[in-house]
C-alpha cells in the first residue's frame, strides 16, 4: 500500500471531477478512466490509475479507492457510504467542498506555524553562535590570565556554558519535535497519530474535539442529504469520529434516539452543540429543512474551529518570544559573569 497520501486539494479536485462526470450520466468506471487519462503526472494521476486498474478488475469505486492506498480514511468511509445509499454523486459533491475547506484551514495552520518555526531556528542560531564562538573566545582570554584574577574569572565559565547548553538542548528538542510533526502530517499513518496526540494534550484537546465535531456534523449532513433516516444517519456519522471524548457523547445520543427521541432532541439533551445551534436544529427538523441547517451549522463550526486554531497558534508566539528573550538574556549573563568575577577580584 502506498504510504503517500493525497493532499486535501487533490482529493477535492478528484471528488469534484468525478461528481461532474457522474452528473453528466457517465458510468463510474468510465469516469475514473477518463480522469486517469486526462490527469497530469503526479500523486493524483497515480491514484487514478490505480483506481482504474482496480475497477477494471471488478471493484467498486470505494474498493478501488481503498486499494489505491492514497486516500484519507474519512474519504474512504464516505465513498462506501455513498455507494451503499446510492448517492455517490451527492457524497462526492459534498466531499469536494469539505476537502476544499480542509485545504483552506490547513493552509492557515501552516502559515501560522511558519513563525514559531522561524523563531526556533533563530534561537538555535543564537545559542550555537554563543557556544561555538563567543564563549570559547572569552575562555581563551581568561586562560591567558594569571593568578587569582584568572581563577576567579574562570570559575564562572562553567556556569556560562551550562546556561547555553541547557537552552540549546531544550530548543533543539522543540525544533526536532515540531519539524517531525510537520513531516509526519504529510504521511498516511502519521496524520492520525498526530491527531490522537493532539487529543491528549491539554492545550490542544478542545480544538481537536471541535475538529472532530466538524467532521461528524459534515458526515451527518452528507448522510441526511443521501436520504437516510435520522437514526441511520446518526449511526453512520458517528463511525466517522475517532475522538474518544466526542464518541462517548455520540454514544449517549444514539441511546436517546433508540428510546424514541429525534436527532435534535438527543443532541440537545447531551449538549453536543451550543444552545443556539440546538435551537437551529430543532427549527430545521420541524420545518423539514434539517439538511440545510446541518450544512449551515457545518460552516459555522468550521469557522469556529479555524478561530480556535488561530488562537492556539497565537499563544505560541509570545511563548517562543519569551524563550528567545531568555536565551539572549542568559547569553548576556554568561558573558558578563566572568567579567563580574574579574571585577570582584580587582575590588
Amino acid at each position: 500500500m502506498n504510504e503517500k497520501q493525497l493532499s486535501n486539494a487533490e482529493v477535492s479536485v478528484l471528488c469534484e471531477s468525478a461528481a461532474m462526470l457522474l452528473q453528466a450520466g457517465i458510468q463510474t468506471d468510465e469516469a475514473v478512466s477518463l480522469m486517469a487519462e486526462d490527469s497530469a503526472p503526479g500523486p493524483l494521476s497515480d491514484a487514478l490509475k490505480a483506481m482504474n486498474e482496480a475497477i477494471l478488475s471488478g471493484g467498486s469505486f470505494a474498493a478501488a479507492a481503498e486499494k489505491a492506498g492514497m486516500f484519507p480514511a474519512y474519504a474512504l468511509k464516505m465513498f462506501a457510504a455513498g455507494e451503499k445509499t446510492g448517492r455517490l454523486e451527492t457524497v462526492l459533491q459534498s466531499l469536494s467542498k469539505y476537502y476544499s475547506r480542509q485545504d483552506d484551514m490547513e493552509a492557515r495552520v501552516k502559515s501560522a506555524v511558519r513563525y514559531p518555526a522561524s523563531m526556533l531556528i533563530l534561537i538555535l542560531a543564537v545559542l550555537c553562535v554563543m557556544v561555538a564562538s563567543v564563549l570559547p573566545a572569552f575562555s581563551r582570554v581568561y586562560l591567558t590570565m594569571a593568578g587569582n584574577l584568572a581563577g576567579s574569572a574562570y570559575s564562572y565559565v562553567n556556569w556560562a556554558y551550562g546556561f547555553c547548553y541547557a537552552g540549546l538542548i531544550v530548543i533543539a528538542v522543540l525544533a526536532v519535535l515540531l519539524f517531525t510533526c510537520l513531516i509526519l502530517w504529510e504521511t498516511k499513518r502519521g496524520r492520525p497519530a498526530i491527531l490522537r496526540l493532539l487529543c491528549k494534550l491539554p492545550m490542544t484537546s478542545k480544538t481537536a474535539e471541535k475538529y472532530a465535531l466538524v467532521r461528524f456534523t459534515d458526515a451527518m449532513t452528507i448522510f441526511t442529504f443521501s436520504g437516510l433516516d435520522q437514526d441511520s444517519a446518526m449511526k453512520e456519522a458517528a463511525r466517522m469520529v475517532s475522538n474518544a471524548s466526542l464518541s462517548a457523547v455520540l454514544d449517549r445520543c444514539q441511546e436517546r434516539m433508540s428510546r424514541g427521541e429525534s436527532f435534535p432532541q438527543a443532541v440537545n439533551g447531551e449538549k453536543l452543540y451550543d444552545p443556539m445551534y440546538g435551537r437551529m436544529l430543532t427549527a430545521g427538523a420541524r420545518s423539514g429543512n434539517l439538511e440545510q441547517v446541518l450544512l449551515r451549522l457545518t460552516t459555522k463550526l468550521e469557522s469556529e474551529c479555524g478561530e480556535q486554531v488561530d488562537r492556539l497558534v497565537s499563544t505560541a508566539e509570545p511563548f517562543l518570544s519569551g524563550i528567545l528573550m531568555l536565551a539572549i538574556g542568559f547569553s548576556l549573563i554568561s558573558v558578563m559573569l566572568p567579567l563580574i568575577g574579574i571585577m570582584a577580584s580587582i575590588g
